[in-house]
C-alpha cells in the first residue's frame, strides 16, 4: 500500500466532480509544505499521546515533532486529546491512526486519527491543524467518505450492530468543531450514488470538469479545460449580448461581473505563480519575459548598535510599551489553561466590520440587521 492513497479522501471534492484530476495530478510532484509538515508532526504527537496515555505536556521530545515543538503547538494537539477523550468511557475501545478501507479496489483508503466504538455508535475523529481554511460539515465528501469507511472497516469488531456513524473534525487552531452523523442506510445510499464516479477517476480517461475545487489541483495553472471555463465566464460577463442599449450597464450585468471576480482573480494568480516558479527553477526567465531588478527595502540588522548611535543624538529608537494583540493574548492565556472571553471580556468591545458582498451562492448565512443590531446593544 502506497503512503498516500491514489485517491485520497481529503481531495474528494476534487475527484468526484472532475474525474481526470487524480490521473493529471499524478505527473506533477507534490511539493510538501511547512504547513503540511508541521499537521504531519501534531498527528504524530497526538498520536503517541493517545496510545501511550499522557497529555501533549507530557510527551517527551522525538524528532517527528522536534522541529515544531513549541508551547503553542502543544496546546493545541492537547485540544484535540482532551477532546477525544471526552468522548471515551469505561465502555468504549480506541483505535487509533486506524487505516480504513473506504474503496479498496479503486484506490479509495484514509487513516483516521481517532476511531472510537461503543455501542451501537461509531465515531471516527480527524485532526485538522490547519490554520487558514475552516472546514465545514456539511456538503463535506471527505466526512462521508470515512463514515462509510469507518463503518466498512471496523463494523465486524463492535460488541453489537452499528447503527451510527459519526464523524466529527477537530481543527484546534480555529476553535472549530463540526460533525455529521449518518445513518447505515444514509451511508449505504451515498456509496451507491457516487460509485461509479470512483470508477471513473480510478480507471482514468474521465473527462476535466473544472470549477471552484480546481483551487488545490497540482496541475489548476497548466490545465486547457479550466482555462476554457475561465475564458467562456469572461466571454460571458464581457460578451455584447450583455451590453445595454444605454452608456451604462443595468445592475443585473454588473452583479454577473461581480459574481466572477473571485473564480479569475485566483485564475490570474495561479498563472503568475506557476510562471514564476518555472522561471526560478530554470534559471532564466520563460520565453517572452524578462527578470528586473527588484524592489530595495531598508533592514536594520544591529538594533542594539543603532539603537546605541540614535542614543547619542538624544533619539530613543524604542517605541513606547504598548498591549500585545488580541491573537497574542489569546496564544498566551491558551498556554495557562485559559480562554480570551473567560479572562478578559470584561476589558473588551467587540467591533464588526461591514456587512460583506458575496454572490447568493455562498454558503454563509445572509446577514440580518435586525438581529445584528440586537446582538450589538446586548453586548
Amino acid at each position: 500500500m502506497s503512503e498516500h492513497a491514489r485517491l485520497s479522501p481529503s481531495a474528494s471534492d476534487r475527484w468526484l466532480v472532475c474525474g481526470a484530476a487524480p490521473e493529471r495530478e499524478a505527473t506533477v510532484p507534490d511539493r510538501a509544505s511547512d504547513a503540511a509538515a508541521e499537521g504531519t508532526a501534531a498527528h504524530a504527537l497526538a498520536a503517541h499521546c493517545l496510545t501511550h496515555e499522557i497529555s501533549a505536556v507530557d510527551a517527551p521530545s522525538h524528532p517527528d515533532w522536534m522541529r515544531w515543538d513549541t508551547a503553542d503547538f502543544r496546546a493545541h494537539v492537547e485540544t484535540y486529546l482532551k477532546f477525544v477523550r471526552s468522548k471515551m468511557n469505561g465502555n468504549s475501545h480506541l483505535f487509533v491512526e486506524q487505516t480504513l478501507q473506504i474503496f479498496p479496489l479503486h484506490g479509495v483508503w484514509g487513516t483516521a486519527d481517532a476511531v472510537i466504538v461503543e455501542g451501537h455508535t461509531m465515531r471516527i475523529i480527524d485532526l485538522k491543524f490547519g490554520l487558514g481554511i475552516l472546514v465545514d460539515a456539511d456538503g463535506n465528501s471527505q466526512l462521508n467518505l470515512y463514515g462509510w469507511g469507518g463503518y466498512d472497516t471496523l463494523e465486524w469488531l463492535a460488541s453489537c450492530p452499528v447503527e451510527f456513524v459519526e464523524v466529527i473534525i477537530v481543527q484546534p487552531r480555529r476553535d472549530s468543531i463540526v460533525s455529521k452523523t449518518f445513518t447505515v442506510d444514509e451511508l449505504k445510499a451515498w456509496v451507491a450514488e457516487v460509485r461509479p464516479k470512483v470508477e471513473a477517476a480510478y480507471a482514468g480517461g474521465a473527462p476535466a470538469v473544472p470549477g471552484e475545487h480546481c483551487r488545490w489541483c497540482r496541475v489548476r495553472a497548466t490545465c486547457a479545460e479550466r482555462r476554457e471555463f475561465i475564458q467562456s465566464s469572461a466571454a460571458m460577463v464581457f460578451a455584447d449580448g450583455c451590453k445595454p442599449e444605454v452608456d451604462t450597464m443595468n445592475e443585473a450585468v454588473i452583479v454577473q461581473v461581480f459574481k466572477h471576480i473571485p473564480l479569475i482573480e485566483q485564475y490570474l494568480k495561479d498563472i503568475e505563480t506557476w510562471v514564476a516558479d518555472q522561471s526560478h527553477e530554470r534559471g532564466h526567465a520563460l520565453p517572452g519575459l524578462k527578470f528586473v531588478e527588484g524592489r530595495a527595502t531598508r533592514t536594520i540588522v544591529d538594533e542594539a548598535g543603532a539603537a546605541k548611535a540614535l542614543a547619542e543624538l538624544g533619539i530613543d529608537a524604542y517605541a513606547p510599551a504598548k498591549l500585545l494583540g488580541v491573537g497574542e493574548i489569546t496564544k498566551q492565556l491558551r498556554l495557562v489553561g485559559w480562554k480570551f472571553d473567560d479572562f478578559l471580556k470584561p476589558f473588551v468591545k467587540m467591533r464588526v466590520s461591514p456587512p460583506i458582498l458575496v454572490a447568493e451562492e455562498d454558503k454563509r448565512q445572509a446577514y440580518d440587521p435586525v438581529a445584528g443590531a440586537k446582538e450589538a446593544f446586548a453586548s
